[in-house]
């Protein structure tokens, strides 16, 4: 008895460290990306009745404005809305999707442009994730696996904070916009290119 109980708290510490080190190690050219994610990543925060907080991606810079794009279901009814440090003047939604751009005060330091696809993903493909849930960094990848007529599927896991941040292709660019997920499985669903794309060319 006691010498399975050895075995098993062996295999049990062998399993913990693997998972911790697949969580913080990341190949070189992953990690890269992941730090090029960082720069076009931004965290929303709204107060009113109550707080949220979600994600977004810096789609354009004007002379005087940023314009973010994320979910419109971030939006609420929030009576004061930040991008980082910087404070949203101006909102404008999709009418039949889950997306809004944000037009946010002045240029964000330390951030800079993402470039939005021109393919959408395939199944099978690897998509990839940064957002700022609790204003930490939270990366994830996954395959794109299902999709119907409105989403997208993905094998990762989202958790609060996440909503809004952007999905990305191996290139780093924009190919989506995630919506939600579910609580006790990794699986993530997002607002796919061709909704992002078609919302974009309506403003």
């Amino acid at each position: 008895m006691k010498r399975f109980l050895v075995i098993a708290t062996i295999l049990f510490l062998s399993f913990t460290t693997v998972s911790y080190a697949y969580e913080t190690y990341l190949p070189q050219k992953e990690e890269s990306l992941v730090q090029y994610l960082e720069t076009i990543t931004v965290s929303i925060m709204s107060s009113g009745r109550g707080t949220g907080i979600c994600s977004g991606t810096i789609i354009r810079e004007g002379f005087d404005t940023t314009y973010v794009l994320t979910a419109k279901h971030c939006i609420g009814v929030a009576e004061d809305m930040r991008v980082e440090n910087n404070k949203v003047k101006l909102i404008v939604t999709s009418a039949t999707d889950d997306i809004a751009l944000l037009y946010v005060e002045g240029i964000i330091p330390g951030k800079s442009v993402a470039t939005i696809g021109s393919i959408g993903l395939k199944v099978g493909e690897i998509a990839y994730h940064v957002s700022y849930p609790n204003f930490e960094r939270y990366y994830r990848s996954g395959a794109m696996f299902r999709y119907n007529h409105d989403w997208e599927f993905l094998r990762f896991k989202a958790i609060g904070g996440c909503s809004g941040g952007g999905i990305f292709n191996a290139d780093g660019e924009v190919v989506g916009v995630l919506w939600g997920g579910f609580n006790y499985n990794p699986i993530t669903i997002i607002e796919p290119l061709a909704d992002v794309i078609n919302f974009l060319e309506t403003i």
